[in-house]
């Protein structure tokens, strides 16, 4: 049996360390591995395949090796750059970013929908992204048996497309915190954003055409009539859409929905919960999955805010220690978190003096309990008001004297409160 030679370039971060976790499923045995990532990565040493990997810098001499094959997943940068070069070296290059996507000697594949159109390439192979994957693996089927006139796409798009500071506006915004916006125009908490990336020429914005072209392009109707709305909503992780589809041929009702039944039902579409989790935090099946009791003060699993925290697990990374500092998403707990797992504890000395320079006499304590009703109790109180109901007041004067005060009430005590 034939060996290859396969180039990961972009190993050490969360999705090089997913597509690694992939091959190790696959089990390939007559592959010879090799893993690049940035200077700042490299040297960094990790477990695959049972065996320890030392991470090689990436540099324009890497794909001198002779390789058969590379994955990147690096960004569009990293792969305008060195992608060329690899491919220029007879080394197929599967990309993951947008950097090939809409070149016409570049086939864009999602192997169930086009897979034969990779016999067209040279040596540079692009995928989607994640909204366009998800769409046409619905459409393809339905438009070789009703032929798709025209599409309509809403998509609702989660905020960790838009990287780690739009994870940082949504968290401030979810804690209250006055700080101006980092990556978003207008707050993203509680709220709902219609513009994902810059708006164009033609009144769409980029994220809309990158829909409208590379559906055309990978199911091969480049004059398809497509448009989109895309919108930015307040989640951390998951996409979701609705598609509109007008055919050309007339269609029975029951048989468009047994199509789309048979295609939900394939193997493909089997969620194994506890190693593809869609989101960071907990949910329903959580318990059937981890034992939290089991788990050090550390895990991975308490990462606050983080939306890749599960995968990091599946991974392999058990410790918040285990992650590089490059995989902290950006907030100041996390960075806290990740301090305290390396050495033990941690203090922000400059906030601490920042705080004791601002306490000013007397100093209040209040502790209190609310609570939420979805169907409201009182007058005047809309769903899922917050009834506060009970509160401790301790009170501190300049001369240390504590006062207490307190008050509890089980009826409607929003005045009296």
């Amino acid at each position: 049996m034939k060996s290859y030679k396969l180039a990961i370039v972009g190993a050490t971060g969360l999705v090089g360390r997913t597509i690694l976790k992939i091959l190790e499923e696959k089990k390939f045995k007559n592959f010879e591995y090799t893993l690049f990532s940035s200077s700042k990565s490299a040297g960094t040493e990790l477990k695959f395949m049972n065996k320890n990997y030392v991470v090689k810098e990436l540099t324009e001499n890497s794909f001198d090796e002779n390789f058969d094959f590379a994955i990147f997943s690096a960004g569009a940068e990293t792969a305008k750059k060195f992608a060329p070069i690899a491919a220029s070296k007879n080394c197929i290059v599967i990309d993951n970013s947008s950097a090939f996507r809409m070149q016409d000697d570049v086939p864009l594949i999602v192997p169930e929908v086009n897979f034969e159109d990779v016999i067209n390439h040279k040596n540079i192979i692009a995928n989607p992204n994640c909204s366009t994957i998800q769409a046409v693996v619905v459409l393809k089927p339905l438009d070789d048996k009703f032929k798709i006139k025209r599409i309509i796409y809403s998509t609702y798009q989660a905020v960790s497309g838009s990287g780690k500071l739009g994870l940082e506006d949504l968290e401030n915004g979810r804690i209250g915190a006055q700080t101006p916006l980092l990556k978003f125009s207008h707050p993203i908490y509680d709220n709902c954003l219609p513009q994902i990336d810059i708006f164009l020429i033609n009144g769409y914005t980029k994220e809309e055409m990158k829909m409208v072209n590379e559906t055309r392009k990978i199911l091969g109707h480049p004059n398809l009539p497509v448009t989109a709305t895309c919108v930015r909503v307040p989640v951390t992780n998951c996409h979701g859409e609705s598609i509109n589809i007008e055919f050309e041929n007339d269609f029975d009702l029951d048989e468009w929905i047994d199509t789309v039944q048979t295609l939900l039902d394939s193997p493909e579409f089997t969620l194994d919960r506890s190693k593809k989790c869609t989101t960071g935090r907990r949910c329903s099946y959580y318990d059937d999955c981890f034992d939290e009791s089991k788990l050090p003060d550390d895990s991975i699993l308490f990462l606050t805010t983080s939306s890749h925290k599960l995968q990091a697990y599946a991974n392999g990374i058990r410790r918040i220690s285990d992650l590089e500092p490059k995989d902290i998403e950006g907030f100041k707990l996390q960075y806290a978190q990740y301090m305290a797992s390396k050495h033990g504890i941690f203090y922000d000395k400059a906030a601490l003096r920042i705080w004791t320079s601002m306490i000013q006499y007397p100093i209040s304590y209040l502790d209190f309990e609310w609570d939420t009703f979805a169907i409201p109790p009182y007058e005047n109180m809309k769903a899922f008001d917050v009834l506060c109901f009970q509160y401790s007041l301790h009170i501190e004067d300049v001369n240390h004297n504590l006062s207490h005060h307190d008050f509890f009430d089980t009826a409607d005590c929003r005045e009296k409160f």
